[in-house]
């Protein structure tokens, strides 16, 4: 969880193109002693730094490929919830009820593949990969194929 945090700290630094006081406190608390900054430091951190700045956009997208159950969606949804006003987040995950109950407060938009779109991106790609486009005039039932199985895999993702 440290981890995903310490990355939204570090882009924000990215983009303020300068290291804050507090950056560097830490950087020299650490740095001698070659340990990690706690998560307390740098949710404390992510707090102080988002505050320079009048709005602030978190996109974190697949966090069901991030959680592995332990825990780490809840504590990932408390460390959101707790962030400034001048924070907008947005999380995309597949439908798991133990994910969409830890962000139940959050504002839900479902948006599911329609799917003739999904046929009409896989055949517009199939004609664009040069190598494919071949196999497939060399075997025309090969695109049906292809697409059929795609179709049936995405299930609205």
């Amino acid at each position: 969880m440290s981890n995903i945090i310490a990355s939204l700290v570090k882009q924000i630094i990215y983009q303020r193109g300068e290291l804050s006081n507090e950056v560097e406190d830490l950087y020299k608390t650490h740095r001698g002693r070659e340990s990690c900054p706690t998560l307390r430091e740098i949710r404390k951190l992510l707090h102080s730094e988002v505050r320079e700045f009048s709005k602030v956009f978190i996109v974190i997208d697949a966090i069901d490929e991030i959680a592995n159950g332990q825990g780490q969606t809840r504590t990932l949804a408390e460390e959101l919830r707790a962030l400034p006003r001048n924070v907008y987040i947005m999380v995309t995950t597949r439908p798991i009820p133990a994910i969409e109950a830890e962000f139940a407060s959050f504002t839900r938009l479902e948006i599911r593949a329609v799917d003739e779109d999904v046929r009409s991106y896989v055949i517009s790609r199939m004609s664009r990969e040069n190598l494919l486009a071949k196999h497939i005039q060399a075997e025309p039932t090969l695109a049906e194929t292809i697409t059929s199985k795609v179709m049936g895999n995405v299930q609205g993702m």
